[in-house]
């Protein structure tokens, strides 16, 4: 597992079509993970499988904006100690 946190988050995607797997982190100021849209179309069609999330922290483990396409966050990622639960959408299994 690749170990990286971000000041506000652990990833903070602005892009299309990654594949986020097996990372972790610790302590983040708000939310986990991130995916964001800064602009039109961006942040679609991602997938979040087998990641760490201890976020310790007020938000999510995964935070999703609204209007992202696509995107996936598997229930296979583990989140712990996220004030607002596991992800701002429904986990999937596929």
């Amino acid at each position: 597992m690749a170990a990286l946190w971000g000041e506000v988050s652990v990833v903070d995607g602005n892009v299309d079509l990654w594949l986020v797997e097996d990372y972790y982190g610790t302590n983040a100021l708000e939310d986990g993970f991130q995916v964001h849209q800064a602009l039109s179309g961006w942040g679609n069609n991602n997938l979040f499988r087998d990641n760490l999330a201890a976020v310790n922290g007020p938000g999510y483990g995964f935070w999703i904006q609204n209007g992202i396409t696509g995107t996936k966050v598997l229930c296979a990622n583990t989140v712990s100690g996220a004030a607002k639960g596991f992800a701002k959408v429904a986990c999937a299994t596929t």
